[in-house]
């Protein structure tokens, strides 16, 4: 009797073998797809809920809303894709300060309508506000402001 294997138990051996790698192999690539997919509506649902953290901030601070405000030779208009709060200017101490404004404008950039963007303005250099330019979002499909009074001059609450 002859010690090893036939050529028939080694063909079968391979075959199993082929097909444990090709059942690994899909598993592996559906565990991927499912994890990139998983990670992509996690970092739009994170993204989300920052984007309104940074609309509630601004909005609680805010004193009135600009009807129009020019930022860097661009003008943005208070309406459904954009508001533009005016806030007070704060001194060092965190304190506000009298007849002096900044301003905060949400909303899609003019030209990449699918960026969401944040841009805070102090024009005046006695506020010690940190200037800013944030990106909230690059995965904007649409974005509606609504707000409780068409006269912006008496509006006092914006919705999103």
């Amino acid at each position: 009797m002859s010690k090893g294997f036939t050529l028939a138990e080694m063909l079968v051996v391979i075959a199993l073998f082929a097909v444990l790698i090709t059942v690994g192999a899909g598993i592996f690539l559906y565990n991927s797809r499912f994890y990139e997919n998983q990670s992509g509506e996690i970092f739009s649902v994170t993204a989300t809920r920052e984007a309104a953290d940074k609309i509630n901030e601004y909005a609680r601070a805010a004193v009135a809303f600009e009807g129009t405000y020019l930022y860097d030779s661009s003008t943005y208009v208070t309406g459904a894709a954009t508001v533009v709060f005016k806030l007070p200017g704060i001194d060092a101490a965190g304190d506000p300060l009298g007849g002096v404004y900044d301003y905060a404008i949400i909303g899609a950039n003019l030209s990449q309508t699918n960026r969401l963007e944040l841009i805070v303005d102090s024009p005046d250099p006695s506020s010690v506000r940190p200037e800013r330019r944030l990106l909230l979002t690059d995965k904007l499909t649409s974005i509606n402001f609504t707000y409780d009074n068409a006269d912006l001059a008496l509006a006092r609450k914006v919705d999103y």
